[in-house]
């Protein structure tokens, strides 16, 4: 009798197993999509700050990153995306973005801790020859940024080129 009450519940769970691994699936499944179309948000916003760089063209960049999305979306998981869906996911890549921004635009440039040792033991060496000032505190300015100069931040891509070919 205990076995086949045995072979009873071995076999509710056999019967189970398929229909609990198929649930947990879809929704794995559902998991994983939204990561990737997520990851595809991103990269339609920035194809379509590259394909319209100029500012004022939201109109224009929102559509090519839609119909960038959408036609991502499909073609890797055939399916079709609402336009709630869509705005949903290029705004919140919109904002992922402009927060990754905003981190680096007011960081200044550090230099690693060697690399800075040796260039303040030459700047104390050359003083003020080249327009370097030493603290009483060992920190080290430069007095090479002019007036109306801008931090990389707040540069445009045109102005920051233009920078780092002067260089």
């Amino acid at each position: 009798m205990l076995h086949i009450i045995i072979q009873g519940i071995y076999a509710i769970i056999l019967a189970a197993i398929p229909a609990v691994l198929a649930y947990v699936g879809k929704y794995a499944k559902k998991f994983v999509q939204s990561k990737h179309l997520e990851g595809i948000a991103i990269r339609a916003v920035k194809y379509a700050e590259q394909l319209l760089p100029e500012p004022g063209q939201g109109g224009e960049k929102y559509r090519a990153a839609s119909q960038y999305l959408a036609k991502k979306a499909y073609q890797l998981f055939k399916i079709n995306l609402e336009p709630d869906d869509i705005k949903a996911l290029i705004e919140a890549a919109v904002a992922d973005l402009n927060k990754e921004l905003a981190t680096f635009a007011d960081v200044p440039a550090k230099e690693p801790v060697e690399e800075q040792a040796a260039e303040e033991e030459a700047a104390t060496e050359e003083g003020q020859e080249n327009g370097t000032v030493v603290s009483g505190d060992g920190e080290i300015t430069a007095n090479s940024m002019t007036e109306g100069s801008l931090k990389v931040g707040d540069m445009t891509l045109e102005e920051l080129k233009a920078a780092l070919a002067n260089n």
